[in-house]
């Protein structure tokens, strides 16, 4: 009988995983500053194991759960270890952490990735896995990119017409654009 949060797992339209520490990592102590910290790190990132995963996070990826089952953070974050190692400074410091990262799908192609990470504790403060929650917002990455550079476009074409007065008010009223004609007609 599956429990209530096997249900929630499982069916969510969020990817969920849960990954175990080879073995549990001291945080106690870091008292030797950033580059103590970055090893620290950089220990996490490898010495973790992905040991759940549910669909939506392998639809992803377009896996299946054996091919992603047995990879460390360090996997995910392969096109970018340096954003990897910056998450895994954060979750140290602040025992959660929230990120946007660029990954590759065993397919081939790049996603954006919108993700919340987690420590699990046990009993003595040590880190002993952590939970990742996280949901692909490829398309809307690429809506917003394509909506900045139109953006820029337009603001190009605007500012290249000096004949013409063009301005861009909002419904409140308050000026968005104003371009060089408006400015030599009205001051």
């Amino acid at each position: 009988m599956k429990t209530q949060f096997e249900k929630f797992f499982d069916q969510s339209t969020l990817g969920f995983s849960v990954m175990t520490a080879d073995k549990p990592i001291r945080l106690d102590d870091l008292s030797e500053g950033p580059a103590q910290l970055d090893s620290v790190a950089a220990s996490a990132l490898h010495s973790m194991r992905l040991t759940r995963v549910n669909a939506a996070m392998l639809n992803h990826y377009g896996a299946k759960a054996e091919d992603l089952l047995g990879w460390t953070p360090a996997d995910f974050f392969a096109e970018d270890s340096e954003k990897g190692q910056a998450i895994f400074r954060e979750l140290i410091e602040e025992g959660i952490a929230h990120a946007v990262t660029r990954e590759k799908s065993l397919e081939g192609h790049y996603l954006t990735i919108e993700a919340d990470y987690s420590f699990e504790y046990d009993p003595e403060g040590r880190v002993t896995g952590c939970f990742r929650i996280q949901r692909d917002i490829t398309q809307r990455a690429e809506i917003e990119s394509t909506l900045r550079a139109n953006d820029e476009r337009f603001k190009n074409i605007l500012r290249s017409v000096d004949t013409v007065a063009v301005q861009g008010y909002g419904m409140d009223g308050t000026v968005h654009y104003w371009n060089d004609a408006s400015a030599k007609l009205y001051g």
